[in-house]
């Protein structure tokens, strides 16, 4: 499966072998839940027009003065976002390839300072959940694709939680500080069937982190036959992680369901 960037689809190939253009997950939640508003993330500057219940972010020049000083990120907002995602792919992957433990090169990177600010310290901050939580890295940016639901990704993360003894499908998201990525007062809702759900970034994310661990669990069946998304949201200001794991809504089946149906029923081929 070959990507062409989140809001131009991917190209996969299909049972019959015949290569197709298939949206990617993320315009495909815009599409579905809410093709009224714009993303709340893509809200930038005094001149945008704000969605009611959403916030306008900081400028770039802002959020550098608000970093703390022991903390190297590169970049700020999408830039700092695709740079966290990388070190973190290297790092996972570095695990995996070389067999090691993710406690043994976390060691590693603090013994070595010129090492350890190659690596985005949000990516750092990655690899130390991983250690605290006992999970065991499986894959990095994991290309995945759903031939029924007609919709592709790439799995931020996905690791085998060690004292509950299940896959989990980690979204990973970086670059937020403030009470906007849970929403404001009179934020409006999600389109059917999740209306009575707010249209904040973090609610998508958790579609967004659910719609992954049912396309690993229905087209890679784990053993035992269950996948646990969460996601993982990393303040690179600040440096804190705060992990979602669960929304209402995942533990009633029929919107569950009606989730999965939502993405069937659209049309999901990129023309």
């Amino acid at each position: 499966m070959a990507g062409k960037g989140q809001f131009r689809g991917f190209k996969v190939q299909d049972s019959h072998g015949a290569w197709r253009s298939i949206t990617g997950l993320r315009p495909a939640i815009r599409d579905i839940f809410h093709p009224d508003y714009g993303d709340s993330e893509d809200l930038r500057g005094a001149g945008k027009k704000r969605a009611r219940g959403q916030c306008v972010l900081p400028t770039p020049r802002a959020t550098r003065k608000m970093r703390r000083s022991d903390r190297k990120c590169f970049g700020v907002m999408q830039k700092h976002g695709k740079r966290a995602h990388a070190d973190t792919e290297k790092l996972v992957n570095h695990c995996i390839v070389n067999r090691k433990r993710p406690d043994v090169l976390l060691r590693e990177l603090i013994s070595n300072r010129p090492m350890l600010e190659t690596f985005d310290a949000c990516a750092v901050d990655v690899l130390s959940e991983i250690v605290a939580r006992h999970w065991h890295p499986v894959a990095a940016e994991l290309p995945i694709f759903d031939e029924r639901a007609r919709v592709a990704t790439r799995a931020d993360l996905v690791v085998f939680d060690e004292t509950e003894r299940k896959i989990v499908a980690v979204e990973l998201t970086f670059g937020w500080e403030s009470i906007c990525y849970e929403g404001l007062p009179g934020a409006p809702p999600l389109k059917s069937p999740l209306q009575c759900v707010p249209n904040t970034a973090i609610q998508r994310k958790l579609i967004q982190a659910f719609m992954a661990a049912e396309i690993l669990r229905i087209c890679h069946r784990p053993p035992s036959g269950v996948v646990c998304p969460v996601v993982l949201r990393v303040c690179p200001n600040r440096g804190q992680v705060i992990l979602y794991g669960r929304a209402k809504w995942w533990s009633r089946p029929e919107i569950r369901e009606a989730v999965y149906s939502a993405f069937v029923r659209r049309d999901g081929e990129v023309h």
